[in-house]
């Protein structure tokens, strides 16, 4: 009964584990697809991320309202 108590919990451990680093990614390059307003560098700047970064989702929300920020966007309703 405590062998399978301990690989349940080691089991759950790993799988736990392994959630919280699937939803990282790594930025590898950075595209811009149709702005005309501004130039493609003042967006990377304003955007506040390099390549190299390691991102989660929270981080790509906070790119997207340091852009909104910035009044050179707009958000379409």
């Amino acid at each position: 009964m405590l062998s399978f108590m301990s690989k349940f919990f080691l089991f759950l451990f790993l799988f736990l584990f392994k959630i919280v680093f699937v939803n990282a990614e790594i930025i590898k390059s950075i595209s811009i697809v149709g702005n005309e307003r501004i130039s493609d560098e003042t967006v990377i700047v304003f955007s506040n991320i390099n390549i190299g970064d390691d991102l989660i989702i929270d981080d790509l929300n906070d790119v997207i309202k340091n852009l909104y920020s910035t009044d050179f966007f707009k958000m379409f309703q």
